[in-house]
């Protein structure tokens, strides 16, 4: 079933928008054939019902958990070092071409100082966003590049890019960054007339200068060696690594509702179809360890599991809270997931959603962490009324958490059917932007947040290609089937060029 998922749809990463390979009404259709199945008893969720909840899963894990909001913002620093990379080779009188992870010209001394500046913070934080998200084939790379520099200056050449700090040096480098990032741009908006901060801040500068003089342990220094070896040697499909418990949980989530027999469920993730490991091998572990056998208390305990690995003390407001549980390993979401599953054994499993709290307390009580409920309180007292759309996002999604149900990211299935005003809300804050169906393309009905999610996307995808790709043409975020709509994000993106770095780009297009 899972295999035929994979193909079916995918939650595209960088822009957040969601692709399927049936059409929309064959969604309804199933989901209403699948309702009345339940209703008789048991039933498995078909393949177009199965494939939404699990991209659906990895949407909420990129939008609503500490991980996803600080990958994105790491995103939106690599954009700036990018941006301010090519107006200074652009100044400099430097040909620009992509891509400029490769393709670095020749430049005045004044121009390469600029340049190694920002482009050490874009290597940077790229190794450190490729270990946090499980991309070890890309962090391999670039260790072997710097690898290879370093062979370079044992022979007295120059090296040809910045020297890669370790893990932990850049993880307290972006923190830094961002906290001067979002204190610059709120500034700036509020001195051009903006009654709202773009980003909430509330960021607490002498926790992270405290955390920054802070020495790692052994124990620290010991997971981040296991993580660097991890990375070079493990590979994308690493059953061990933060994409396989992503994957694990989006996995899950096709089982919740379902009333299958636990028995049954076990057979499907122990069938050992190897082209499945990365989305089972969690699962199987997770066997070991929730003592339970009762399916529905097996997802729920599961789920939360999962989700409590992502919702580490990552962002800068949560300095912190990272002085009072110190540790870096608590930040790793792999090594996270392995933590809780060696003390899940003690804990008694969920017996409901009422009971969300109680365990995730103790396991959290059983590990010396921050629980996600204080995350939660703790984000809730600096949340502002920002602008920036993804923001906005995760702050609404941590009122939920507080406010209305500390489970409603897991088993989402009654939201997305729910007619009720509670329903719509859930499902206008927390469902995809833009929906990708093989007959048609379905918009947000919020047409300002539509357009703020869709033209952070558009820059996104147009700073990375000029860092990573071979040309300027580039794949659109959505197919859409109104041909107009490639045209207005090529014109938006060239006009975002043409704004920050002067000049014309005609080879600069979306197909």
């Amino acid at each position: 079933m899972v295999g035929r998922i994979v193909e079916a749809g995918r939650l595209e990463p960088a822009s957040l928008f969601a692709r399927f390979d049936f059409p929309r009404a064959a969604l309804f259709e199933a989901h209403r054939h699948w309702r009345l199945a339940r209703q008789q008893g048991p039933a498995a969720k078909p393949r177009e019902v199965a494939t939404y909840t699990h991209e659906l899963t990895h949407y909420l894990q990129y939008t609503t958990t500490p991980y996803g909001l600080f990958l994105q913002w790491c995103r939106v620093l690599q954009n700036r070092a990018t941006i301010n990379m090519v107006q200074a080779l652009v100044e400099g009188g430097c040909a620009v071409a992509p891509p400029l992870l490769r393709n670095l010209p020749p430049m005045p001394p004044e121009v390469a100082e600029q340049v190694e500046i920002y482009l050490g913070t874009w290597l940077n934080t790229e190794t450190m966003v490729n270990s946090l998200n499980g991309d070890s084939e890309r962090r391999s790379d670039l260790i072997a590049h710097f690898c290879d520099d370093m062979a370079r200056m044992d022979q007295g050449l120059f090296p040809l890019r910045p020297p890669l700090q370790g893990l932990h040096p850049a993880f307290l480098g972006v923190q830094e960054l961002l906290a001067a990032f979002i204190a610059h741009t709120n500034g700036t908006a509020h001195q051009a007339g903006n009654p709202y901060p773009i980003y909430p801040d509330g960021i607490d500068r002498a926790a992270l200068a405290r955390e920054a003089a802070t020495e790692l342990t052994q124990e620290d220094r010991s997971i981040l060696g296991t993580t660097d070896l991890l990375d070079v040697l493990g590979g994308n499909g690493n059953p061990f690594g933060v994409a396989s418990i992503i994957e694990g949980a989006a996995t899950a989530a096709e089982y919740w509702d379902t009333g299958l027999p636990f028995e049954e469920f076990v057979a499907r993730v122990t069938a050992g179809d190897a082209a499945l490991q990365l989305y089972h091998a969690p699962l199987l572990r997770a066997l070991d360890s929730v003592r339970t056998r009762d399916l529905e208390e097996f997802l729920l305990s599961f789920g939360a599991i999962c989700e409590l690995a992502l919702f580490a003390p990552l962002l800068p407001q949560h300095a912190p809270l990272r002085l009072l549980s110190p540790g870096f390993r608590q930040l790793l979401p792999a090594v996270r997931f392995a933590d809780i599953l060696s003390v899940a054994g003690r804990v008694r499993p969920m017996r409901g959603r009422a009971d969300h709290l109680r365990y995730l307390g103790e396991l959290c009580g059983a590990l010396g962490w921050v629980p996600p409920s204080e995350l939660v309180r703790h984000d809730l007292q600096g949340a502002e009324l920002a602008t920036d759309p993804l923001c906005h996002i995760y702050w609404t999604a941590q009122r939920w958490r507080a406010q209305v149900d500390s489970t409603c990211f897991l088993g989402v299935d009654h939201f997305l059917s729910d007619a009720s005003p509670l329903g719509d809300a859930w499902r206008d804050s927390f469902d995809f932007v833009i929906n990708d169906f093989s007959d048609r393309t379905t918009f947000h009905r919020n047409k300002d947040f539509l357009r703020s999610m869709t033209t952070r996307s558009l820059n996104m995808l147009g700073m990375q290609a000029i860092m990573l790709a071979d040309s300027l043409v580039l794949a659109a975020p959505y197919a859409s089937h109104d041909g107009d709509e490639k045209n207005w994000m090529t014109e938006w993106l060239r006009g975002r060029f043409t704004q920050l770095f002067g000049g014309d780009f005609p080879e600069l297009r979306f197909e």
